[in-house]
């Protein structure tokens, strides 16, 4: 994943180019939180996946219904936003 606004550097830090809104920093934490998890850390517990989503979806609008794809080793293989609206 490539993040237009973050400039990651050799020691895994990332600076900020410009002024950025709170809403993207959210958004950009989510990303790399996901790929982190995408590289291998299992999701051992039901609060692992409660605590992404929640950060995944709180600059959220409206209402999102959203899927965690875990392989039998609990591990994230992805995650899809799948319908955004309200009831």
């Amino acid at each position: 994943m490539t993040y237009s606004r973050l400039i990651k550097n050799d020691k895994g830090l990332y600076q900020l180019e410009g002024p950025v809104e709170p809403r993207e920093i959210i958004e950009t934490a989510a990303e790399i939180l996901l790929e982190e998890l995408v590289e291998g850390q299992p999701m051992t517990q039901a609060t692992d996946a409660a605590e992404f989503l929640k950060l995944a979806l709180a600059h959220e609008k409206a209402e999102h219904f959203a899927a965690l794809f875990l392989n039998n080793k609990h591990q994230v293989l992805h995650f899809e936003r799948l319908f955004a609206g309200t009831i």
